[in-house]
This record gives structure tokens, sequence and C-alpha cells, in this order.
């Protein structure tokens, strides 16, 4: 009886003792552009490399509509003629990925102050993926236009192993 008694004594008389008065958060729009107007590099960054995957998605998925099977997908991961939602899932996924690890090392760069310059190595891995998606994009535009795609280079090789073997 005697352990009841004390709990409920703590329970009513120990919160108002340990209360503190927590301050006033801004609203979430508030927040919001708080974020944007401190994080433009890291948001021009983001939408950028997501511009880039997002072409090299829509352009392969185009292809893949126009030519049906004549289009072929480079990429062994996901096969010679992957569906629009496994090379849009693939795409966005290491999108994600790439976007998460950058917000990431913002975050660490952000509260170390002898590193703060480490912000600014996100463009690394933007400028890398955009640079390779340019000719990804320009061919499978190219090869939707012709209405011919070349062989992937799998069944090149193999096709050249056979010819050497029956010679």
């Amino acid at each position: 009886m005697r352990i009841r008694i004390a709990f409920l004594l703590v329970l009513f008389f120990a919160p108002p003792m340990l209360a503190q008065e927590s301050p006033v958060r801004p609203s979430v729009p508030g927040r919001i552009v708080h974020y944007v107007k401190t994080h433009k590099e890291l948001l021009a960054s983001d939408a950028l490399l997501l511009a880039a995957t997002s072409a090299d998605a829509a352009s392969s998925v185009h292809c893949q509509h126009v030519l049906g099977k004549g289009c072929y997908e480079t990429n062994p991961l996901l096969g010679t003629h992957p569906s629009a939602a496994v090379t849009w899932g693939y795409l966005m996924g290491l999108s994600s990925v790439a976007v998460a690890g950058d917000h990431g090392v913002t975050y660490l760069a952000n509260h170390d102050p002898d590193r703060s310059y480490v912000r600014h190595l996100v463009w690394f891995g933007t400028i890398a993926v955009d640079v390779s998606e340019i000719p990804n994009v320009l061919g499978n535009v190219r090869i939707a236009e012709n209405g011919k795609a070349p062989l992937p280079p799998r069944i090149v090789r193999a096709r050249a192993a056979f010819l050497a073997a029956q010679n």
C-alpha cells in the first residue's frame, strides 16, 4: 500500500516540478522556406541529378515503345527489354540513394565548422552522372528516330565467337 501511495505522489507532484517551457517552433511552411533558403546549392544539385536520370529513363522507355524488340537495353541488371516500371524504378532508386548521400554529406558538413567546404563535394557526383547520361540520352533518341538499333555488345561478341569457331 505504501508503494502505491508513493507512486501516486510522484505521479502527481513530479511533473510540475520537472516541466519546462518548450520553445515555440515555426510552422511547417516556415521550416520548409528556411530549408530551401539555406540549402540552395544542395537542392540545385539534386534537381540536376534527377533531371539527368529522368531523361535517361524517359529516352530508354521511349525507344522501347517506338521500336519494341528492336531497341536493346545495355545495362545487364535490367535485361535486354525491361518494362517501363523496371527502368524508372531502377534509375529513380539509384537517384534516391545519391540524393540521400548528398544530404548526409551536407548535414555532416553543416555540423562541423572545420569541414564546411565538404558541402560542395555533392557537385562531383552530380556532374559525373550528368556527363555520363548525355551520350545515353542522345543515343536513345538517335536510335528511336532512325528506327534501327545496333545489337547489344554481348550478342555481337557471341556472333563473333560463333563465326570464329566455324572458320
